[in-house]
């Protein structure tokens, strides 16, 4: 299982390679500014835009589509003193950072026998709405070779008021 990962299609690809993120760059991270726990709740995904889809370290497989991972749903988020865990309805939790003016970065990696994901988002807590892009990378290697593909995704959450 992954964390925050659910597989779909992303539009075009993308090359030449990107600048790729890896397992330094999503875990790790030290906790933000943040005080308290004021941006804890949950959170409902209101839009969800595909954004990019890339071909990461020059490896090109057209025959496989990017692998956007997206989220999804009702997201809950605890915060402490500069920490911020979401965890989808799924169980599946990223962790990082917010800092006092709501911009924040979190991350998560992921490991199986034929491959790896490593996920970063980033954005801005403002009040109840959320912004946010969310920067996958997924590598697996079968038959077909080596497939290694980052896509980007936009989104936009609100915070459920009770």
């Amino acid at each position: 299982a992954g964390a925050l990962m659910h597989a779909g299609a992303c539009a075009g690809l993308v090359i030449p390679p990107a600048a790729c993120i890896g397992l330094n760059d999503v875990i790790n991270i030290e906790p933000g500014t943040a005080t308290g726990n004021g941006f804890a709740g949950t959170y409902e995904v209101t839009a969800s835009t595909d954004v990019s889809c890339e071909a990461c370290l020059g490896h090109v497989n057209a025959a496989t589509a990017c692998q956007d991972m997206a989220l999804e749903g009702e997201i809950t988020a605890i915060h402490e003193y500069g920490v911020l865990v979401i965890t989808d309805a799924n169980g599946e939790s990223a962790a990082g950072a917010v800092d006092a003016d709501g911009n924040f970065r979190i991350g998560s990696a992921n490991f199986s026998s034929g491959g790896e994901a490593y996920q970063m988002i980033t954005g801005r807590i403002s009040g109840n709405n959320v912004t946010a892009t969310s920067t996958t990378r997924v590598t697996v290697t079968d038959a077909g070779g080596l497939f290694d593909r980052q896509s980007v995704r936009t989104i936009t959450l609100r915070k459920v008021v009770e």
